[in-house]
């Protein structure tokens, strides 16, 4: 008959090839998905070379530069449309109000002519 040592020591054979197999399980697991890994950077083209990682982040530093410019230069234009449209309200004046002004400084001057006696 067994022991009782000999029982715990089943049972802790047991427990041992229990973990052993689900640790094995997990590490075919792990390894599928390596190998899973390997095939889509492989699809994807590999590893880039630091000469590539410099360029990529050269690449996304000037996209950002440009937008900073291009939102700078918007607001310049904003500002200089803004200002022109003001000086617009502040002076302009129909064609038909500063034909008659002449034609009035005309008239006055004529008239001025005549009194001297130029016309």
């Amino acid at each position: 008959m067994k022991t009782a040592t000999e029982s715990k020591d089943a049972k802790e054979k047991a427990k041992l090839q229990k973990s052993i197999s689900s640790l094995e399980a997990d590490n075919g697991k792990i390894q599928k998905k390596l190998n899973g890994l390997d095939e889509f950077l492989k699809s994807i083209g590999g590893i880039i070379t630091s000469g590539e990682c410099k360029f990529l982040i050269l690449q996304k530093h000037n996209e950002l530069i440009q937008q900073e410019l291009l939102k700078y230069l918007n607001s310049e234009k904003r500002k200089l449309i803004a200002s022109i449209e003001k000086l617009w309200d502040k002076y302009a004046l129909p064609a038909q109000t500063l034909e008659t002004n002449r034609q009035n400084s005309l008239k006055r001057l004529n008239s001025y002519l005549k009194e001297l006696k130029y016309l």
